[in-house]
């Protein structure tokens, strides 16, 4: 992988970095990191540069002129990039899901209203098609639900966790551990879920990542959640021990990209 240095490990701290990125930049299996900020808006502003590789995490379908759509939060606990349309959802076109990977996201709901067929919170996963899709998603009620290939799902009656409010920051964590079939998510550190199938453990999942995307397999399309995205983190491992804890803190933490 051809990856971009911007954190000189073993060195003091550099200014302006926090120690929970310091310590977020030292996990191997970290392979996708956007600097979701207005200073790491891509040349054709068309994406956020990476921490790790070189290439941008891009918008959906080419969107531009993206650094308009960062706002405060209104509880002043950072600085959201607003995802309103598909279009804006932020994508990692290639992400390794042949073993085992994590995904952590912090952000900042919409309302959980229904409009045209869509409303707040978050969702992540595969979104482009049907083939292999795998997701996390919530409800009108604020429930998540963990997706995967084969229409395997858990159930948003099931989630006993902290439901999403609009307007009250949120972070979660999406874990997939291969050798027993588990997906596994964390919300805001403390609440945890687990759905497992044997099905899963040779299962292929799609070999892509969006943040705020999902495909829907009731309309066949791929939809979005109304939502601020404050950070998001990759890993090719279901991070655990010393190394889930460093996610979390980095995900928990309210500075400022």
């Amino acid at each position: 992988m051809n990856r971009r240095q911007i954190i000189q490990i073993g060195s003091a701290l550099p200014p302006g970095v926090t120690t929970e990125q310091f310590a977020l930049a030292q996990l191997a299996p970290i392979v996708a990191w956007p600097a979701v900020a207005k200073w790491s808006v891509s040349p054709a502003a068309t994406g956020f540069l990476d921490r790790i590789e070189r290439n941008a995490i891009r918008m959906a379908n080419g969107k531009t002129a993206i650094a308009g759509r960062f706002f405060d939060t209104s509880d002043g606990a950072g600085t959201g990039f607003s995802i309103q349309d598909i279009q804006t959802g932020v994508v990692a076109p290639v992400f390794d899901t042949s073993g085992d990977f994590t995904v952590g996201v912090r952000f900042y709901p919409g309302s959980l209203a229904v409009s045209g067929g869509t409303w707040g919170g978050f969702a992540l996963g595969s979104y482009s098609s049907a083939n292999n899709a795998w997701r996390l998603e919530n409800d009108t009620n604020g429930k998540f639900r963990m997706g995967a290939p084969g229409g395997l799902q858990s159930a948003y009656a099931d989630y006993t966790g902290p439901v999403v409010t609009q307007s009250q920051m949120m972070y979660a964590v999406l874990r997939f551990f291969r050798s027993t079939g588990t997906m596994n998510l964390r919300i805001n550190g403390a609440y945890e879920q687990s759905f497992q199938n044997n099905a899963l453990v040779a299962a292929t999942f799609a070999a892509e990542l969006g943040f705020g995307l999902y495909w829907d397999f009731s309309t066949a399309a791929t939809k979005y959640r109304s939502t601020q995205l404050v950070k998001a983190v990759a890993a090719n491992a279901a991070l655990s021990g010393s190394d889930l804890t460093v996610l979390e803190a980095y995900l928990a933490a309210a500075a400022v990209e």
